[in-house]
């Protein structure tokens, strides 16, 4: 099942949670495959697939130099599938891509050269959201609060000056680990469209739950007050009003 890897160790590690995406896998993998930086590694985490995502990843692996496949049993969610890869990785850079997503050629080839600066150890790009360019100006803990401006396939870090750990049972995991980072690091934002999204409709579904699930990290994430938190939640509703009706946004 898992590829033997060489004694060197690469530039990159790329984790890819993957859950019953036999449908987009492929166009992911295909993405990666046509990258101008090739010194990375692959971890794909098979959570628990019920479909044919395990095939897929299988088909590939002959495509790369450094391959692995780890199969869960049980699903344990994109969070603890994404800790799962990052544990096993052997590279200080940390690449995330969720399995359906892409990412342009240039992707990795940009964030590893800003990465050579020693105070970058967090960096994100901008994406294409519904056809529309989503690029952050400015990533910190404030501008977080009030809409989500990185998209987690976009998320390059070095290992050695951030230690991530997603939980494992909340769907805004990755919304969460960002606050986190933000209010100790400096967060680098490539001004440029890198990654596109495969699956926009999922997107659009349960916007109460997440809704409620914002509300519930402000509270009890990220422990703020009752003004604090309907400041930053109004901004978040507009902001999701204008994704939706597609204005532009500027973040």
């Amino acid at each position: 099942m898992d590829r033997t890897e060489s004694s060197s160790q690469p530039a990159v590690s790329i984790i890819i949670p993957c859950h019953n995406c036999g449908s987009s896998i492929d166009k992911t993998l295909a993405s990666i495959r046509a990258q101008s930086f090739q010194d990375f590694e692959i971890y794909a985490v098979d959570d628990g697939s019920s479909d044919d995502t395990h095939s897929h990843l299988q088909r590939w692996q002959d495509k790369f130099d450094h391959f692995q496949i780890f199969r869960l049993e049980n699903n344990i969610g994109p969070g603890g599938a994404r800790n799962y890869g990052v544990d096993k990785a052997r590279a200080h850079l940390i690449a995330l891509i969720d399995s359906d997503d892409v990412w342009r050629p240039e992707k990795l080839a940009q964030q590893v050269f800003i990465h050579q600066q020693p105070e970058c150890v967090f960096s994100c790009t901008g994406f294409l959201f519904r056809q529309r360019a989503i690029i952050p100006a400015t990533v910190d803990y404030h501008s977080l609060l009030k809409h989500n401006q990185i998209n987690t396939s976009s998320v390059m870090f070095d290992r050695r000056s951030v230690s991530i750990k997603f939980a494992s049972s909340c769907k805004s995991e990755d919304y969460i680990a960002w606050l986190e980072i933000a209010r100790s690091h400096r967060i680098h934002a490539l001004q440029e469209v890198l990654v596109e999204r495969c699956d926009e409709e999922r997107l659009s579904q349960n916007k109460l739950g997440m809704a409620m699930q914002r509300w519930q990290i402000y509270r009890e994430v990220e422990h703020l007050g009752w003004l604090e938190s309907l400041y930053y939640f109004a901004h978040y509703a507009i902001s999701g009003t204008l994704k939706h009706w597609r204005i532009p946004l500027h973040l």
